[in-house]
């Protein structure tokens, strides 16, 4: 630009030519336009009318592929967008996925050379089928996404392929493949930067990797893991509180084969539980996911401590949590397990009379789908169906007690 001010057209063109092949090759989109509108000028200049329709092709062309690109990445954006704002996104929206995956597709096939394009599309498809509840499909995403990425050497990149593969991983968390899962471990090592945020966050699925598939020890290993790294304390203050809470989680399983009574071991009151809950203003109202977890904890301890009137106060917050942030229907196996806890309070703690009621109900557990949801926003630390099987050994352990007491 600075060389055709100062008169020098000739030079100025040859120059021109030669950057917009440099950002066609680079898919710089936008100094792209700015070229071809530069190199038109100069061929009406020089009555050249072939370079000009040459021209006027190609700024079609990429004016096309800006807008898309445009396009795609507002999709991108307004999905972001919902999943920030709510805890569970809001049916309407769900709704609309079919139509979002299909402008999707229409726009990757347009340009299937695109880098930022074509990475976008497999991120959006990535999320829309894990909101649909199709993770084999979200996984198949990712896996076209890696293969893609490897196949453009010009646009490779180490963290682009790092974020397709805890894609991966956190779909194998969701679907609890433990060896598919373990095998995404050592690559997220390799390509995520230790210490990073997404480090930390890969480190948050491996957690709960561990916890889903009921592994315990790898389970704390992973807390001590995080907890003891050189920048824990420098991560944000609602991060750290998922950790605290993902603490009492494992202080809570490694109890469980401890041979002292656990009521005398683990040391979850109630003036901790609001303690804990006073500490989350960070989490806006409608997502306390984590709030969900801290309760049931506590009716989990509660049962093992046979406190069975903090229960009864426990289930009272449950409630109020469910009916104001998790109305929707898409916390499939939680609001079944919520249901189950309600009716062992109906029936007084009677384990006999508890199995019978809840017989058909443990039977949709098989049958409903897990949501990503429920468990990276921290519905289930632990899987539900653990949490009630835990529940039911407590209540016929306390029985037992009792009947000998009589």
């Amino acid at each position: 630009t600075l060389i055709e001010r100062t008169g020098r057209r000739t030079i100025a063109k040859k120059l021109a030519r030669r950057t917009y092949l440099l950002c066609k090759r680079y898919q710089l989109t936008a100094l792209a336009i700015d070229l071809l509108e530069l190199l038109r000028h100069f061929s009406v200049l020089d009555g050249d009318q072939k370079a000009y329709a040459q021209y006027s092709n190609d700024l079609q062309s990429q004016l096309q592929t800006l807008q898309d690109t445009i396009k795609i990445q507002s999709i991108d954006h307004e999905i972001r967008i919902a999943l920030s704002k709510h805890l569970i996104p809001e049916l309407p929206f769900r709704l609309r996925l079919v139509h979002i995956l299909t402008d999707i597709h229409m726009i990757a096939s347009r340009h299937r050379d695109n880098f930022t394009i074509r990475t976008t599309a497999y991120r959006l498809q990535y999320m829309c089928f894990q909101l649909e509840g199709d993770f084999q499909k979200s996984l198949r995403a990712c896996k076209q996404a890696r293969e893609f990425i490897t196949s453009q050497p010009t646009f490779y990149s180490k963290a682009r392929m790092g974020e397709f593969i805890l894609y991966e991983f956190e779909n194998q968390l969701l679907l609890r493949d433990f060896n598919k899962g373990m095998a995404c471990i050592p690559l997220c090592e390799e390509y995520l930067s230790r210490g990073s945020n997404v480090w930390f966050k890969f480190k948050e699925y491996q957690y709960l990797f561990a916890m889903q598939t009921e592994r315990f020890e790898l389970a704390k290993n992973i807390l001590h893991e995080v907890r003891t790294h050189e920048r824990y304390q420098s991560q944000l203050t609602h991060l750290k509180e998922r950790w605290d809470i993902y603490t009492l989680y494992a202080d809570y399983t490694s109890l469980l084969s401890d041979p002292q009574p656990l009521a005398t071991s683990i040391k979850i009151t109630k003036k901790k539980y609001k303690e804990i809950v006073h500490q989350f203003p960070t989490y806006s109202k409608d997502k306390r996911g984590y709030n969900i977890s801290i309760l049931v904890l506590n009716i989990l301890v509660s049962l093992e401590n046979r406190n069975y009137d903090a229960i009864i106060e426990q289930m009272e917050s449950l409630s109020t949590y469910r009916t104001r942030y998790l109305r929707d229907t898409g916390v499939n196996q939680t609001a079944i397990l919520f249901k189950m806890l309600r009716i062992m309070v109906k029936e007084d703690f009677d384990v006999a009379s508890i199995r019978h009621r809840t017989k058909k109900l443990e039977q949709q557990f098989q049958l409903s789908k897990r949501s990503n949801f429920e468990i990276t926003e921290g519905l289930q630390v632990l899987p539900a169906e653990w949490v009630w099987s835990r529940i039911l050994a407590i209540l016929q352990k306390n029985t037992t007690i009792r009947q000998k007491k009589l």
